[in-house]
C-alpha cells in the first residue's frame, strides 16, 4: 500500500526528471517491498495497517519532497532497517503529509505545505538521553516509539563560532569561555569532560572564523512516537498557527514529560530527520506500548505538568525584558511600544543578503532571514534555517529557545550594532501611530503568540 499525495497546489517550481525519477523508483519500491500485512499486525500491534503519511528525500538539501501514504507498521519496518552507509549518504524523511503537488509530482519542504502530522520525532543531541535510557523511559511511560542512535552520535569534535562575516567576535579562543558557550548552548561541564581547543582559526568558504574543540563522546538519540491520530491543521489556519499550536500544545508537554534536554529547534512542522543509522552494530529498537493519544487523560496530565513552568518561565522572561527597558533608555527609540517599523521592507531593501524565505504574499512584509542573535542557536551557521522572521507591522521573533530572553528592540539593536543598516536608514522605515480602535485594542496575534 503505497499511494502518492495526489492535491492541487502552488509554490511549486516545474519538477526536474531526476526528481520526478526518484518518486517513481520510490513508490515502486515500497510496493514491491509491501510487508505481510499479518506479520506487521503481529510486529507492530492492531493498528499497524493504519494508514499514515510520511514524505522522503534521497538526500540533505533537497527542498523537494515526496510524500507517500503507507501502512503505519510499514513506516515503522522501515525504522527497524537501519542503513550501513555514511551520513551523508542516507535518506531523509519528514513525519506528516505535505500537500501542493499533482498525482506524481514533488512537494517543497515548507511550512505552508505542511497539512498533518502522523509522528512526534524528538532529537536529543546534549548527551543526557543515552540509547538505553531513552528506551527505559518511554517502556516506564507506556509509548509506542522507535528510538535509534542519531548518525552523529558519540561526536567529540564541536565547532564554535568566533567570527562573523564581518569580522566581530563572537567567542573568545579559550577554553574557558568555549566552556561558558556550550553551557550556553545547554550541554553539562560533567558531560563534556576536558575540553580542548585543537583549531582556533578555521575559515569556511563564507568569512566565517570557527573554534574547533574536543570534548568526550556526546550521545545523540532519535525517539520516533506513534500518534493515535494526526496532528491536522485547522481549516483555514495559517502556517505559523499551526506550527505554534504543535510546538505549545505538542512538542513542549511531550518533551517534559520525557524529562531529557531535547532539541527544541527540531519542534517545527516541517523537520526533517535522518533515517536510522548502523553504528557499532547497533540499529534501531522499537518499544512497544500504546500510541500517543493527544485527546486522553494521560497527555492532558503532561499538558497541566508543563504549564506550571511555562508561566513561570514566561514571568521571568518579561522580568528581563521589563528591566533591560528601563536600565537601557538609549535604546527606546528600538522599542516597539515606541515605535514600529516596516521591518519585513527594511530587510528586503538593506540586507537582502540575509534573506532565507520570500513569504511576503502570506502577510504584508513576512519574511525568513538569518537570526541577529543566530550564534546563540544549537544549529549555529546552518544557512538552511528559518526560524527567524520579520513583518511590515513591527513584528519580529525567532522560534529557538534564546526567544524567551530578547524581545523586538533586542532583535532591532543588535541589527544596529552588526551593521544591517544605519540608525537613520531605519526611521525612514518608522510606521505611522496605530489610531484605529480595532488595532490598539486588539492584541497583535503574531506578538501574542511569540511572545513578544
Amino acid at each position: 500500500m503505497a499511494k502518492l499525495a495526489s492535491t492541487v497546489g502552488s509554490r511549486l517550481r516545474p519538477p526536474r526528471q531526476h526528481e520526478l525519477r526518484y518518486a517513481t523508483e520510490l513508490s515502486n519500491s515500497l510496493a514491491q517491498a509491501l510487508p505481510d500485512p499479518q506479520q506487521l499486525v503481529e510486529q507492530y500491534g492492531a493498528h499497524a495497517l493504519d494508514p499514515v503519511w510520511v514524505s522522503f528525500a534521497p538526500q540533505k538539501f533537497w527542498c523537494h519532497w515526496i510524500p507517500v501514504q503507507i501502512w503505519q507498521g510499514h513506516f515503522l519496518r522501515l525504522l527497524a532497517n537501519p542503513y550501513d552507509k555514511p551520513k551523508e549518504e542516507l535518506p531523509l524523511f519528514m513525519p506528516g503529509r505535505l500537500v501542493g503537488t499533482e498525482q506524481g509530482k514533488i512537494v517543497q519542504r515548507l511550512q505552508a505545505n505542511v497539512w498533518a502530522l502522523s509522528f512526534c520525532v524528538l532529537d536529543y543531541d546534549k548527551g543526557d538521553a543515552a540509547f538505553d535510557a531513552v528506551i527505559a523511559r518511554l517502556i516506564e511511560l507506556g509509548l509506542c516509539a522507535t528510538v535509534y542512535r542519531s548518525p552523529s552520535d558519540g561526536k567529540e569534535i564541536t565547532k564554535i563560532r568566533r567570527t562573523g562575516p564581518d569580522g566581530k567576535t563572537l567567542c573568545e579562543p579559550t577554553v574557558e569561555a568555549c566552556l561558558n558557550k556550550l553551557i550556553a548552548d545547554g550541554f553539562s561541564p560533567a558531560i563534556l569532560g576536558d575540553v580542548q581547543i585543537i583549531d582556533d582559526h578555521l575559515l569556511d568558504d563564507y568569512g566565517t572564523v570557527w573554534i574547533v574543540v574536543h570534548h568526550n563522546p556526546i550521545a545523540k538519540t532519535r525517539v520516533v512516537i506513534v500518534l493515535a491520530e494526526p496532528f491536522t491543521r485547522r481549516p483555514g489556519e495559517s502556517s505559523r498557527a499551526f506550527a505554534l499550536r504543535w510546538r505549545r500544545e505538542v512538542m513542549e508537554p511531550l518533551a517534559h514529560a520525557l524529562g531529557f534536554a531535547a532539541d527544541t529547534a527540531r519542534f517545527d512542522t516541517n523537520g526533517a530527520f535522518y533515517l536510522p543509522r548502523l553504528l557499532d552494530g547497533v540499529g534501531s529498537r522499537y518499544v512497544p506500548g500504546d500510541a500517543l493519544d493527544l485527546n486522553g487523560d494521560k497527555f492532558a496530565e503532561w499538558q497541566q505538568a508543563w504549564e506550571e513552568p511555562r508561566r513561570r518561565l514566561e514571568a521571568e522572561r518579561r522580568a528581563r525584558v521589563d528591566e533591560r527597558r528601563t536600565a537601557e533608555p538609549a535604546r527606546v527609540h528600538a522599542n516597539p511600544i515606541n515605535k514600529r517599523y516596516a521591518l519585513g521592507d527594511l530587510i528586503w531593501d538593506c540586507a537582502n543578503e540575509r534573506v532565507r524565505a520570500d513569504k511576503r504574499d502570506e502577510r504584508d512584509g513576512l519574511i525568513e532571514c538569518e537570526c541577529p542573535f543566530d550564534e546563540l542557536h544549537s544549529n549555529a551557521g546552518d544557512e538552511s534555517d528559518s526560524a527567524f522572521f520579520v513583518t511590515n507591522s513591527g513584528a519580529a521573533g525567532c522560534l529557538h529557545s534564546h526567544k524567551d530572553d530578547h524581545c523586538v528592540a533586542d532583535y532591532i539593536a543588535k541589527m544596529l550594532a552588526d551593521g544591517w543598516f544605519s540608525a537613520d536608514r531605519l526611521e525612514a522605515y518608522v510606521l505611522p501611530p496605530r489610531t484605529s480602535p480595532s488595532k490598539t485594542d486588539g492584541p497583535d496575534l503574531y506578538a501574542v503568540a511569540y511572545g513578544l
